[in-house]
């Protein structure tokens, strides 16, 4: 077993090696740079890359989770409103407890924890796909937001809670990016230097192989979602202390970004293929977009619909070049 383990090693060790896409997505990157420094004089100021770095913080964090999951083969269409479900159930310990930053922190992380460990079993134990299974739990999640919220709007005044999303340190780096930063680190670690992130890997490259190396692949799978959930539960910290808010509605577009940001950050969507690095790069481009359109003066109406066309214009763009590549 532990020279199965060995191999299975070396073989996703050099997955996340030729990861070509990584480049790719840093080349799209630099290109709307220039693009936006061209189109808009206003674009290339301290205040941009603040705002942007702001922006992207509670995207970016559950991007990484959504990382881990889509590496396996997987899918979670939970972040969304797993996002708003960690965050009304904070809301309820952050009043209970006096208002305490400790208690939000502590329940919104155990709660997008146990989100993603019953996303695990019934994947695992159910034999129910990835993508049906938490698409059932995404109405769930839903629902579960309401009911938990009644409707109400828990208005944030705590300083220390605010200024995890609202802080600076230095005047210019958001705590939040920190935070982000943080994650994108912890990430790293777990993929590159422990067992989990090997058989993350292993999983999407070929499942079989790796149950015939004796390999428990429920428990590393289930770990995986509880992971992605940690992630959603800290990303609705951040978003809770940026909005000063807690609503039932605090999803916004953050799984569609954070998807969008995992494949054109080079995240194989069949599985086996993906990097810490190029997702940070991914969510960039996505927060990008977003600030571009703004600086653009696009029509808030169409604004969704532009940026649904950016992000496949994106992804055609490095499968294009990584088919060059391949032929090289």
């Amino acid at each position: 077993m532990e020279n199965s383990a060995k191999q299975i090693q070396l073989t996703t060790e050099d997955k996340g090696k030729i990861n070509i896409s990584k480049y790719t997505s840093l080349m799209i990157l630099i290109l709307m740079v220039v693009l936006m420094s061209i189109f808009s004089k206003q674009f290339l100021q301290i205040l941009t890359f603040k705002n942007l770095m702001q922006q992207v913080s509670a995207v970016g964090i559950v991007s990484i989770g959504a990382m881990f999951v889509i590496i396996t083969g997987g899918i979670d269409f939970t972040a969304g409103y797993g996002l708003a479900v960690a965050g009304v159930t904070a809301g309820v310990f952050y009043q209970l407890f006096g208002n305490s930053l400790l208690a939000l922190l502590l329940s919104a992380a155990l709660a997008g924890g146990m989100l993603g460990f019953v996303n695990g079993i019934i994947i695992t134990k159910l034999k129910i796909q990835p993508f049906i299974a938490t698409l059932a739990m995404m109405s769930v999640c839903q629902g579960l937001a309401l009911l938990v919220s009644e409707g109400k709007t828990i208005l944030i005044e705590n300083q220390s809670v605010l200024f995890i999303g609202q802080g600076f340190i230095g005047g210019f780096l958001p705590f939040a990016f920190i935070v982000f930063i943080l994650v994108c680190l912890i990430g790293g670690l777990i993929l590159y230097k422990t067992r989990m992130g090997v058989y993350t890997y292993a999983l999407g490259g070929n499942e079989d192989s790796v149950k015939l190396a004796g390999v428990n692949t429920d428990r590393y799978k289930t770990l995986v979602y509880v992971f992605a959930g940690f992630c959603t539960g800290l990303a609705s910290v951040i978003t809770i202390s940026m909005v000063a808010n807690i609503t039932n509605n605090l999803q916004g577009s953050v799984l569609l970004d954070a998807i969008a940001s995992t494949v054109i950050g080079g995240t194989s969507i069949s599985g086996g293929k993906g990097t810490i690095f190029g997702t940070f790069i991914g969510v960039i481009i996505i927060g990008l977009i977003s600030t571009a359109l703004t600086y653009l003066n696009v029509d808030s109406l169409l604004r969704d619909a532009v940026k649904g066309i950016i992000i496949l214009i994106a992804l055609l763009l490095d499968i294009i070049i990584n088919n060059r590549f391949k032929k090289i």
